[in-house]
C-alpha cells in the first residue's frame, strides 16, 4: 500500500459557478442570498450602507478565463478567511468586509496588468526577479501604488492553497510586512501632508460663507425657479398670444434698463457662431425666457425678435430677479446674477461646502458623514450645564460591514449644514414622494434618498433648471 505524504499540497476543487459568493450569515434577513460565483458582476449592494461608493464586483474587463477564475477564488477565500489565508491563528486575522471587495479586485488587476506588462501571463510564472521588477514599477508610480501592490501579492499567495488555476509558486516577501518592503514606517498612518494653514483657512471661510449667507441666496432662486415654473405650466398660450408676452417681456426690460438675458457661457458651443463680449455671450437664453415670459417651450420660432431686442438692449448675464447677497471682504455681490444653469452648478457647491463643514468641525469620515440621518443633528445639555451640540451617526472604520451606533460633540455650523441639506429636499406637500422608515432614517420608498450625507453629493436632478 502506497504511504500518503501529508506535505504534498492538496489541489484545491473547483468552485461550482452555482455556489453562492457570500457566507449565509452575511445574507440572513435580506433580500436575496447575493450574486452567484459564475456571475460576470458580483452585485453587493444590497449588502453594505447604501452610500458605498463601489458595491459591484466587474469581472468582464479581465484578459482570459485562468484570470476571472483566480480573481473570483481570491475574493471568495478573502470573504470566509483573513488576510493570511486563515493560518495565522490570530483572533484579529478575520474575513475581509463586503466594501472591501471592489478595492480588492483593483488591487489584484493591478497586479495581473504590471506581471503582464513584465511579460509574464501567469501567477505560476513569477519569479523573485518579476517580483523585485513589479516593486521597482510600483515605486515609480507612488510609494502607495507600492504598498497596495505589494499587499495583494503577499495575499494572493497567502490565499494560494485556495486557487485552482492559477497561483504563485514563490512566496511574496517572506516574514516582512508590506510597509517593510517599500520602506514605510509601522507608526504611519499617510503618506498626505497637512493641507497648510494659509490653504486651509480661506478653504473652510469658504465653505462658511456658502452655509451660512449664499445658501439663502441659492435656495431663494430655486424657489423662483420653481414658482416660474408652475406660472408657466399652468398657463396656455396659443400662438399669437407667445408673440405677444414675448414683446411685452422686451418692453419690461427696456423700461427698467435692462438687457436681455444671455446664454449661459457653458453652453456657448451651442451657439458658435455667437460672439462673447466680456465674458458674456451675444445670445439669448431662450430657456430661461420661456419662463421669464410665461410663454412654454414654443419659443424658437421668435428666435429673430429675441435677437433684435438683444442687438438693442444688449446682453447681460443671469436673469433671475433674487438678491445676491454681499461679500463682507469686497463690499460687492458675491457672484453675478444667477440663471438657471448658474444655479445648478452652485446648488452643487452649496452640496459641497456643507459636507466640507460636517466633515471638517466634527472629524467624522467621509463614509460616516454621508450615512449620517436626516434626525441626525440634536442638542442636549453637558456635564457642565452648557448646551452641547451633537450628531448622531454610524461608524465603520474596523466595525462590522453594518457600522455601529456613533455620536460626535460638533460646533453649531455643523447643525446649520445639516438644516441647509434638510432645505434641499422639502417641497410643496403635493410634490413629496411617500416616506418610509428605514431603521433610524427617513427615506423615500424608492430608497435612492435616504441620509442627509446623501443630500450633499451634487445631483443632476437637484432643480429643474430652464
Amino acid at each position: 500500500m502506497t504511504a500518503i505524504r501529508h506535505d504534498q499540497p492538496v489541489e484545491p476543487a473547483a468552485i461550482s459557478v452555482d455556489v453562492y459568493v457570500l457566507p449565509s450569515h452575511l445574507t440572513e434577513g435580506r433580500a436575496g442570498p447575493g450574486p452567484r460565483f459564475g456571475d460576470d458582476v458580483w452585485d453587493f449592494r444590497p449588502f453594505v450602507p447604501r452610500t458605498t461608493k463601489q458595491a459591484r464586483c466587474d469581472f468582464t474587463n479581465m484578459p482570459d478565463e485562468i484570470a476571472v477564475i483566480t480573481a473570483k477564488e481570491y475574493l471568495y477565500s478573502r470573504l470566509r478567511r483573513g488576510p493570511s489565508g486563515g493560518q495565522s491563528g490570530r483572533k484579529n486575522d478575520r474575513p475581509m468586509k463586503i466594501t472591501n471587495a471592489v478595492p480588492a479586485l483593483f488591487k489584484v488587476k493591478l497586479v495581473m496588468r504590471t506581471l503582464r506588462g513584465l511579460g509574464v501571463l501567469r501567477l505560476a510564472d513569477v519569479t523573485k526577479e518579476h517580483l523585485a521588477a513589479a516593486l521597482a514599477v510600483w515605486m515609480n508610480t507612488s510609494i502607495d501604488s507600492a504598498h497596495a501592490g505589494v499587499n495583494a501579492l503577499k495575499q494572493l499567495s497567502a490565499h494560494g492553497p485556495f486557487l485552482s488555476r492559477d497561483r504563485l509558486t514563490v512566496p511574496a516577501w517572506p516574514g516582512r510586512s508590506a510597509k517593510a518592503v517599500v520602506g514605510l514606517r509601522r507608526d504611519r498612518e499617510t503618506s498626505t501632508p497637512r493641507i497648510p494653514e494659509h490653504i486651509c483657512a480661506p478653504f473652510i471661510k469658504a465653505a462658511l460663507f456658502y452655509v451660512d449667507t449664499a445658501s439663502a441666496d441659492l435656495l431663494a432662486a430655486r424657489r423662483e425657479i420653481e414658482a416660474l415654473q408652475t406660472a408657466r405650466d399652468t398657463c396656455e398660450r396659443g400662438p399669437g398670444e407667445v408673440e405677444q408676452r414675448l414683446r411685452s417681456f422686451i418692453d419690461q426690460r427696456r423700461a427698467h434698463g435692462q438687457g436681455i438675458p444671455a446664454l449661459p457661457l457653458q453652453q456657448a458651443h451651442t451657439r458658435p457662431e455667437a460672439a462673447i463680449v466680456d465674458g458674456v455671450v451675444q445670445a439669448p437664453n431662450q430657456r430661461l425666457i420661456t419662463l421669464l415670459a410665461e410663454v412654454g417651450l414654443g419659443i424658437k420660432h421668435h428666435k429673430l425678435l429675441l435677437e433684435e431686442a438683444g442687438a438693442e438692449l444688449g446682453y447681460e448675464d443671469g436673469g433671475l430677479a433674487t438678491h445676491i447677497s454681499i461679500w463682507p471682504e469686497s463690499g460687492r455681490p458675491w457672484r453675478t446674477p444667477l440663471d438657471g444653469w448658474s444655479l445648478r452648478l452652485e446648488l452643487a457647491h452649496l452640496r459641497t461646502a456643507c459636507w466640507i463643514v460636517i466633515a471638517y468641525l466634527s472629524g467624522a469620515r467621509d463614509a460616516e458623514v454621508r450615512e449620517l440621518g436626516r434626525d441626525c443633528a440634536f442638542t442636549e445639555p453637558g456635564a457642565d450645564g452648557r448646551l452641547r451640540h451633537k450628531l448622531r451617526g454610524r461608524v465603520f472604520k474596523g466595525r462590522k460591514a453594518t457600522g455601529d451606533e456613533a455620536e460626535w460633540v460638533v460646533l453649531e455650523p455643523d447643525h446649520r449644514a445639516v438644516e441647509v441639506l434638510l432645505q434641499f429636499e422639502r417641497r410643496p406637500r403635493s410634490s413629496v414622494r411617500p416616506l418610509r422608515r428605514e431603521g433610524s432614517r427617513l427615506c423615500p420608498a424608492e430608497c435612492d434618498e435616504p441620509a442627509v450625507g446623501e443630500i450633499s453629493r451634487p445631483r443632476q436632478r437637484a432643480v429643474q433648471h430652464p
